[in-house]
Order: structure tokens, then sequence, then C-alpha cells
């Protein structure tokens, strides 16, 4: 399994590049060497401070959303804090993703740049950014980042009816197993090309908790419709094969990810543990998780333009 590789690494960084330090040690602490243990142990007493300050930041942030009837579902890492991970220093938070109506994203910001002490960060131009709002709240220990989203993925041109249910622990709606299954399988694999190994832990987890509850069958229409199906063919694959992730037999059946698909040699280990993917293999992978393959030049194109324009703006500043 691959976290067995991490802690076999001689080199404590890479588990950390990864922010699988605090899962590591929280599982493992008695295993590691002491330099180790006192390394990720700071970093799980970090996460646990950051993230309950988060907990709070978003129990001021619900009330606030129903009060104005602003429709608020809580997405990734702190949807899946009290649901899938053991404590709260297990998972890195680096900020507290939100999933807003269109209409609603903009009365939101105002509304939290009203009654917190928060500023609106400005976003990167790149089209695929339109979809979003930042903003830096102070809080007690650190500032906390906020991403309130219109969208979960910028190459769909339709509007996606994202399926809900309510969280008690949260006092908020997250996504259902279905609609969270792929928008994790999606903003690891579509848009980040497995970079990170604790987008991959994330979705393990859930699966770990939820497999036999989840509707296979309207996974994959969902990925259909958002043009993911090969995103879950391939993570399901990894899952299966590096983290030992145990899957429904039905599954199989459904997605096919055990069959001779060519993507199989370009997606591994040394891949999957890189913490700078560059060159050829990253541009390959890149393109082979794409369902389309225009969507996939598409996101060099605008990639592309945004950096002439961030060029252009550098050279022509005063």
């Amino acid at each position: 399994m691959i976290h067995h590789l991490l802690l076999a690494h001689q080199d404590n960084t890479l588990a950390e590049e990864h922010h699988m330090a605090g899962h590591l040690y929280y599982h493992h602490s008695k295993s590691l060497s002491h330099k180790r243990q006192e390394s990720w142990k700071t970093i799980w007493k970090r996460q646990w401070i950051l993230n309950h300050q988060m907990k709070g930041l978003l129990d001021q942030l619900v009330p606030l959303a129903k009060q104005n009837g602003i429709d608020l579902t809580v997405l990734k890492g702190m949807a899946l804090l009290p649901q899938v991970y053991p404590d709260f220093g297990s998972r890195n938070l680096s900020d507290m993703d939100l999933l807003l109506p269109t209409n609603q994203l903009d009365q939101f910001c105002h509304l939290i740049l009203d009654h917190l002490p928060a500023e609106l960060i400005p976003v990167n131009k790149w089209a695929g950014d339109h979809f979003k709002r930042v903003l830096v709240v102070e809080g007690e220990v650190a500032s906390l980042t906020v991403e309130l989203h219109s969208e979960l993925f910028w190459h769909l041109h339709h509007q996606v009816k994202w399926e809900r249910r309510f969280l008690p622990e949260l006092n908020a709606h997250v996504l259902d197993h279905e609609d969270q299954l792929v928008h994790l399988m999606g903003h690891w694999i579509f848009q980040h090309n497995f970079l990170k190994l604790f987008w991959a832990k994330d979705v393990d987890l859930y699966l770990r908790h939820y497999s036999q509850e989840i509707d296979w069958e309207k996974v994959y229409r969902r990925a259909e419709e958002c043009q993911l199906v090969k995103s879950l063919q391939m993570g399901l694959w990894v899952l299966h094969h590096y983290f030992s992730t145990p899957l429904p037999s039905k599954v199989e059946r459904i997605f096919r990810y055990e069959g001779g698909a060519s993507w199989k040699r370009w997606v591994t280990t040394a891949f999957l543990l890189n913490r700078q993917q560059a060159g050829v293999r990253k541009y390959v992978v890149k393109h082979l998780t794409k369902d389309r393959l225009w969507d996939a030049f598409k996101y060099d194109i605008l990639w592309a333009k945004n950096g002439v324009e961030k060029l252009f703006h550098r050279s022509t500043r005063p």
C-alpha cells in the first residue's frame, strides 16, 4: 500500500508534501523513529488546532446563511472530517470549500464581509476560476481561507443539480454519497492529475465507510453526465491496486477498470509519489484522464492564454 511506502521512505518531507503526516502519525506513532514522531506530532497538533478553528468559523457561517435564505453545501475536507477521519488532526485543511447557487454567490460573499473580519482576495483570472470567490477571515490563531463555489467543474456547460444530505455533525448539508464520490474523484484526478495523496486517502476512507451504501449505477450516470467516467475508472483502479481499497464486485462490472487500458502503464507508484509532477508523463496522464480529448486541449489553451496575459501584465507594469 502507498502509505507503507511513505513510512518506509527516509525523507520525512515526502509524506509532509502529500499532506499525509498527520494521518500517518495518528495511526503509526508508536512505530515511528523519535525524530519523525516529533516532527509529525507537531504537524498533527497544528492541523488539530486549525481544523477546530475552521469548524468554529463554519459554525458562524451556517446560521448566517440560514438567516438570509442562502443554500449552503459543505464540500471536501470539512465535510469529510466528521464522517471518515478519526480526529481533527488527521487531515490537512488549507481552506474550507462551500457550494452555493450562482445567484447567491456574491450575496453570501458580501454577508461574510459585513459580519466577519474578512477580506476578499482577487483570484486568478483564468477562465476556470470565474465561478468562485476567495475570502480570508481573521481567526484567533491564524487567518482562515474560505472558497465559495457556484460550480464544481470548470469544463461543464450546464449547471448540475447536485444532490445533498443533512449531516448533523456540521448542522449543514453535504453532497450525498454518489455525488460526493464523483466530486472527490473529479477533483483529485480530472482537475489535479493525481497530484496529492491525501486526496486519494479521502476517497479511500470514504469508500471504506460507505461503499455498501452507494448506488453505483447512479455514480456512473452522474460521472457520464459530468464527463468524468475515465477519472472514476482510473481512480477506482488506483485505489484498488495501490491502497487495497475494498470495493463491491459490481463496481468493476459497471466501471470496467480492470481492462487492459493503456493508461495503466503511466499511473505508477513513482508517478503517484512524485512531489513535482512534470514532463511527458504528467502531460500524457493529464490528457488520459479526460473523457473528451477536447477538454484536455482546452485546458492547455486556457492555461497558456492565462500565462501570456500574466507575462504581458508584468511587462507593462510601471
